[in-house]
């Protein structure tokens, strides 16, 4: 699955900016956990062209997902080509393990990214897990609230919103931060950026869902 995906990016100052945020803003849908693991060639070709290669464990699911973002954007805003396949759990769970190959399904077209997107080619280079609770702000829009753990142990808060109309997006960030009394500043690095400034010798917590058999 491919997409053009147009999000709102903000920085939340802190763990008490960002309690005040979660506990003012109603609606809330849900919270996951997920891991999220940059994966890339011995020679980082994958980077050197301006994509990231994302693993994604979260929940009963698995995600290997290729985004490249466009250039002259606007503060705050990203506007990325994502491809997507998504991965039977268990089988992603065994390749980091490196008990098994990464389970591509061959049916997702990576560009011209393709002949590296191969578990026999790929590493992980970085890491980071984040804790994300959801809210619906209005009929046309859901709110991230993100909680994210790096490999140095740094952790950072941010506040995404998709949609195409940035400005509509813009307002409604605008009064949860009103409602909270915080004070939200553009994002100017993604996650897989601040993922590569603060990687860590630290291994990554690798999930165990429930009921899993432990076979690879």
């Amino acid at each position: 699955m491919s997409a053009i995906e147009t999000e709102l990016k903000l920085i939340v100052d802190g763990d008490e900016s960002f309690r005040r945020l979660v506990e003012s803003t109603p609606n809330r849908l849900d919270t996951l956990e997920q891991l999220n693991l940059y994966l890339d060639t011995p020679r980082r070709e994958i980077h050197a062209a301006g994509a990231a290669f994302r693993l994604r464990i979260s929940g009963s699911g698995a995600w290997a997902t290729v985004k490249r973002r466009s250039t002259g954007q606007t503060p705050g805003v990203y506007v990325s080509l994502e491809i997507e396949d998504e991965l039977p759990l268990e089988m992603a769970i065994c390749w980091l393990e490196e008990k098994g190959p990464l389970p591509l399904s061959g049916g997702v077209d990576f560009g011209d990214l393709d002949p590296l997107c191969s578990g026999d080619l790929l590493e992980v280079v970085t890491w980071s897990r984040t804790r994300r609770t959801r809210f619906r702000l209005s009929d046309d829009l859901v709110m991230e609230a993100d909680e994210t753990l790096f490999g140095d142990g740094t952790r950072d808060y941010e506040l995404e919103i998709e949609h195409s109309d940035m400005d509509h997006a813009r307002r409604a960030a605008t009064e949860v931060a009103r409602r909270a009394g915080i004070r939200l500043v553009d994002q100017v690095r993604t996650k897989h950026a601040r993922a590569l400034r603060h990687s860590g010798d630290g291994a990554w917590p690798v999930p165990v869902p429930d009921g899993r058999n432990g076979s690879c």
